[in-house]
């Protein structure tokens, strides 16, 4: 099963069960966790097994704000260190972090602010609160810190990294970012599309794969703003 799979029968999972699946893109900072070993498992993905105990509890936390899952952001390996299969070497001061898809379904806030109580009782979240009204549990804790909004879920399979994005902070560096701007980029790519596509009828050049979905890429993009 890949992983794509995996994700996909958890959004038809909560579609049977008449939950809207609000898939959104989020933020994913792995820390010292090798971003490969998430997109190379053929299972899970993203892990619960992996996760540490934090402000909402022991799971997998996913932000709305790349600055805010830059603080937990990987360090590429540079060329004095030893590279896992696949993987690129990084230079000095290149990070990287997850763009990834995410199944929030059902969701409920909580403000850890709220109290002192209230931040202890969300430190001890194994699984979501139960919903008072259908006496299931939330699918998603939301919450707010460090100016962003953050996504907590506590189950495998319910996240697909999407890309893992290699940036580095400060003055653009040409020979790194080629595009000053993503419009700059997206102008290129359409260009070179068009100068490379073989003639062909509209019919035969618009087919789409539903069931496959690639691999993460690996890309270098210009430093994040503070």
């Amino acid at each position: 099963m890949s992983l794509w799979t995996y994700y996909s029968f958890h959004k038809d999972r909560l579609t049977r069960n008449g939950i809207n699946h609000n898939e959104r893109l989020v933020w994913h900072g792995t820390s010292s966790l090798d971003p490969s070993i998430i997109y190379n498992d053929q299972q899970d993905g993203f892990m619960m097994q992996f996760s540490n105990k934090g402000l909402w509890g022991r799971g997998i936390y996913f932000a709305d704000e790349s600055v805010y899952s830059d603080k937990y952001s990987y360090k590429p390996p540079t060329s004095d260190m030893p590279l896992t299969a696949g993987r690129c070497e990084g230079e000095e001061d290149e990070r990287e972090m997850f763009l990834a898809k995410l199944l929030v379904g059902n969701m409920i806030f909580i403000d850890r602010d709220e109290s002192p109580e209230k931040a202890s009782e969300c430190r001890k979240l194994t699984v979501p609160p139960t919903d008072a009204s259908t006496g299931l549990k939330y699918n998603t804790v939301r919450g707010e810190t460090s100016g962003s909004q953050v996504w907590i879920v506590y189950e495998n399979g319910r996240a697909y990294p999407d890309y893992v994005v290699r940036y580095y902070k400060g003055r653009r560096d040409i020979n790194r970012t080629l595009y000053k701007t993503r419009n700059e980029a997206t102008r290129s790519k359409k260009r070179k599309q068009k100068s490379s596509s073989p003639k062909s009828s509209p019919k035969s050049s618009s087919h789409k794969s539903s069931s496959h979905k690639s691999d993460p890429i690996v890309d270098v993009e210009q430093g994040l703003s503070s």
